[in-house]
């Protein structure tokens, strides 16, 4: 809003309060069955009209604040009251309803003062059942009192039954809680004010006590009316003279104000051209009133405050008591802070002109402090810049322009024994400290000032040499004179361990280039670097750094087919930080394919994004492999072969036997009674055959190979053993077709050997055999209910299936917790079984 707004509204208001009085008065003076005196009228008048001044003044200092406001508010409803006065029934009725609304009004301007506002749930509910009191509690009497000022007076429009009883218990009731509710107000400010800051006690007093003491005695009178009616009275008389005098303590306190804001020019003189930053704390002090002001002045060269000891301030944020308040040259430029009392934002004229004239004084001050820093700080720079001459690990040697020494520092004197005295002063450089075998190319370089870092041999303090990296500056001296100054280092121990960094990258390099290991350095996108590749990796692939330096090593080496892969699968280690290792053909240097095992290993620690790629030829290790696992086929089918041949031989040997056996009982039947003699040679002969039949059904008995496997297939093989088993089997067999001929006896001898384990130790009431496809492998699954603990460790039924297995590329796992049964899962592949082995491998 702007100046010229707020006046015009300023005026407007100034201009209702002014009706506002006329009214009153014109209904005072007309009144016939109330005529106050003229000394009550004046007393009215000059109540409602200093706060409506008060008000329109405090308004005008500060617009932001709601306390002059409030102000007009109370002389508003002052003069709403004295409309009960008036012969009209309507507007007397109005002013008796809005009789006690003068006194909501100044509570909610006690509550609220200094900051216009209230600041609390508890302050707002307390307000708010004050207004509903002084309205309603009016209004609820006036509908059972027809006259309740005065006998005499007009009767209340709001009158609903003439009933004098309740109307008295209505004003009793509502006294007791206008004087309760009026002594928590009471207390309250109490409390606020003991709890208080003195500068905030300062600004609460001006309206605070007199309020508070206005309101105490207005409680008394409220509390003693139910009484005595007359000290009710008398108690009310004195709070409104309490009540009149408000505005004027509040302009003394305005008053006061102004005049502290004169006395901020004695700050100026306080503050001495000399004063320190503690002076011009205590100026402040003692201009606001706050023995609790702190200042700290703005550093320039710290970026930040300082109080007066010189240490760093921190300027408080979240303080509830305490508030900051900058203090800004005319540019803007920081200057000081000013640490004080929240309250003191109520007076804002008081604070400006602290804040101004500490501007000032400060600003003069710092000044001449910076001089005094400054011409300080140069005499420290001087001694510390001597001091770090002699005490700097660097050699410092001044020299004229022909190479004659000057000074050197006392660095120089300890590195080569050599003192800085009028016996080497004035002579040259070369002939004091160069060894001797390099002083003459010291002596070249010093005569023709050459630019840049040179290195040669100084004479030690202990007889030997040292290692001096050196270099010339010209300079001016204090008069003006140029001058090389000599600056170098004793490069000694650099020069022992670049020499000690050479033959160990020599070391390494030879063992990189010996290792059998193919080992090429890449950066994150996989493209070979400047370190190229070693022998192996040459040997191997017939690739050398001419070639690799430049191009992804996967191109390299990885055909068409595998280089996406091995690409993904760089990137991916190198995106996730580790190393995996894959196995990939790469193209050998004759043309052939060789399996490559290789890997990423990240060099970071040693040259930021370089990664080794670490390969091993891996192609023997594979044909091992696949040797192995043929062997073990080989070994697998040799042994069914075997079985097979034993159920030839039983049939062959045995079964003959045996048939010959019937063949010769029945002939010895036959003769037995004709020929004793015969029929005896005969059974004699049969118990010879007998003998020889157990024999070989005793070698045979082991490892026959079932027939019904090979003759019908696998469900009905497992089908034969479910039925024989003496524990109840739920089989279920899931395959379309048949297979292989050694997975299938696997699987026989699983479910055989299993069953076999329950019947013995399990003590189990149910087993389930389960067979199926999973994917490109066949699972066989035996699980039962018995007592469990079993071991595949233990015992040589299980060892030789999990062997069994493991020669078809399969795994066998036992799951037997003690209590919880057994479960034997066999997983066999089926992709490499399927292709036939040639019969001729190995």
């Amino acid at each position: 809003m702007s100046r010229a707004a707020r006046r015009r509204l300023l005026v407007a208001w100034g201009a209702a309060a002014l009706a506002a009085a006329t009214v009153s008065l014109v209904v005072s003076l007309g009144s016939h069955h109330l005529r106050p005196s003229g000394v009550e009228i004046a007393i009215d008048l000059i109540v409602g009209l200093s706060f409506a001044a008060t008000g329109l003044i405090a308004w005008t200092r500060r617009p932001e604040n709601n306390t002059g406001r409030l102000l007009l508010a109370v002389s508003f409803t002052w003069f709403l009251a004295l409309l009960g006065n008036a012969n009209d029934a309507v507007l007397s009725t109005i002013g008796q309803a809005g009789q006690s609304l003068v006194l909501a009004a100044f509570v909610h301007l006690v509550l609220a003062y200094p900051a216009g506002r209230l600041s609390t749930r508890v302050d707002r509910v307390i307000v708010a059942s004050g207004y509903a009191l002084a309205l309603g509690a009016n209004v609820l009497m006036l509908m059972f009192e027809p006259h309740p000022a005065c006998a005499k007076c007009t009767t209340n429009l709001l009158l609903v039954s003439d009933k004098p009883g309740v109307g008295r218990a209505l004003d009793t009731a509502t006294n007791v809680a206008a004087a309760t509710l009026i002594a928590i107000v009471v207390g309250l400010l109490v409390v606020r004010y003991r709890a208080a800051t003195p500068v905030a006690r300062r600004v609460f007093r001006p309206i605070g006590l007199t309020g508070a003491a206005a309101l105490a005695l207005l409680a008394a009178g409220f509390a003693a009316g139910p009484i005595d009616q007359g000290v009710k009275d008398v108690l009310v008389s004195i709070s409104l003279i309490a009540l009149t005098t408000v505005p004027f303590w509040f302009l003394a306190g305005l008053l006061r104000s102004r005049l502290a804001r004169g006395g901020v020019a004695q700050l100026l003189l306080d503050v001495r051209e000399t004063a320190s930053l503690e002076d011009a704390q205590e100026g402040l002090r003692r201009a606001l009133n706050d023995h609790g002001v702190m200042l700290a002045a703005w550093v320039e060269e710290r970026h930040g405050y300082v109080d007066p000891d010189g240490r760093a301030f921190e300027v408080p944020e979240a303080d509830v008591d305490r508030i900051a308040t900058m203090v800004a040259s005319e540019t803007g430029e920081p200057v000081a802070v000013i640490v004080h009392d929240r309250a003191l934002l109520d007076e804002p004229e008081l604070l400006e002109a602290v804040a101004v004239a500490a501007r000032l004084a400060l600003h003069r001050n710092r000044l001449q402090a910076e001089l005094r820093a400054r011409l300080d700080e140069l005499q420290r720079e001087r001694d510390f810049m001597r001091d770090v001459v002699n005490a700097a690990p660097a050699f410092f040697c001044v020299l004229d322009l022909e190479g004659r020494i000057i000074r050197f520092n006392e660095t120089m004197i300890l590195a080569t024994g050599i003192t800085d005295d009028d016996a080497t002063r004035g002579r040259f450089v070369w002939e004091i400290f160069a060894a001797p075998e390099d002083a003459a190319g010291f002596r070249e370089c010093v005569i023709a000032n050459v630019s840049g870092e040179q290195q040669h041999l100084f004479r030690a303090a202990d007889g030997g040499v040292i290692d001096v990296a050196w270099s010339l500056t010209p300079v001016k001296d204090s008069q003006g004179v140029l001058r090389l100054v000599l600056t170098g280092a004793d490069v000694s121990e650099r020069v022992r361990q670049a020499e000690e960094l050479r033959r160990e990258r020599d070391f390494l390099d030879l063992v990189g280039h010996s290792t059998p290991t193919l080992l090429c350095v890449v950066d994150p996108n996989g493209v070979v670097t400047e370190r190229g590749v070693n022998t192996a990796f040459k040997v191997a692939t017939g690739i050398g750094d001419d070639t690799a330096i430049g191009r992804p090593f996967w191109e390299l080496v990885v055909p068409e087919d595998e280089i996406e892969g091995a690409r993904s699968e760089f990137l991916a280690s190198v995106e996730g930080g580790c190393s995996t290792r894959t196995e990939t053909p790469w193209r050998a240097a004759d043309g052939s394919e060789i399996i490559v095992e290789w890997w990423p290993t990240s060099l970071e620690e040693y040259r930021a994004e370089h990664y080794l790629i670490c390969g091993l030829d891996i192609t023997a290790r594979k044909h091992d492999e696949e040797e192995l696992r043929r062997s073990r086929s080989r070994l697998v089918d040799a042994a069914d072969a075997e079985r097979r041949r034993l159920e030839r031989n039983l049939h062959d040997g045995a079964q003959q036997r045996l048939v010959s056996l019937s063949l010769a009982l029945r002939l010895a039947e036959s003769k037995l009674g004709v020929d004793p003699e015969a029929a005896s040679r005969i059974l004699g002969g049969a118990g010879e055959e007998l003998a020889l039949a157990l024999q070989e059904l005793r070698e045979l008995a082991r490892g026959l190979h079932p027939a019904i496997l090979t003759d019908r297939g696998l469900a009905p093989a497992l089908e034969t053993l479910a039925e024989r088993s003496s524990v109840a089997v739920d089989l279920e067999v899931d395959l379309d077709q048949r297979l292989p001929g050694p997975v299938e006896v696997a699987i026989f001898y699983v479910v055989s050997e299993s069953l076999a384990n329950i019947a013995k130790h399990a003590d189990a009431s149910a087993v389930t055999v389960r067979v199926a496809h999973s994917g490109d492998a066949v699972v066989v699954e035996v699980v039962d209910n018995g007592v469990g603990g079993a071991d595949d460790r233990l015992g040589s039924g299980l060892r030789g299936l999990s062997d069994r297995i493991e020669a078809l590329d399969g795994r066998l796992v036992v799951d037997s917790p003690a209590g919880a049964g057994t479960r034997v899962l066999a997983t066999m592949p089926l992709a490499r079984v399927r292709q036939p082995v040639p019969t001729d491998a190995g």
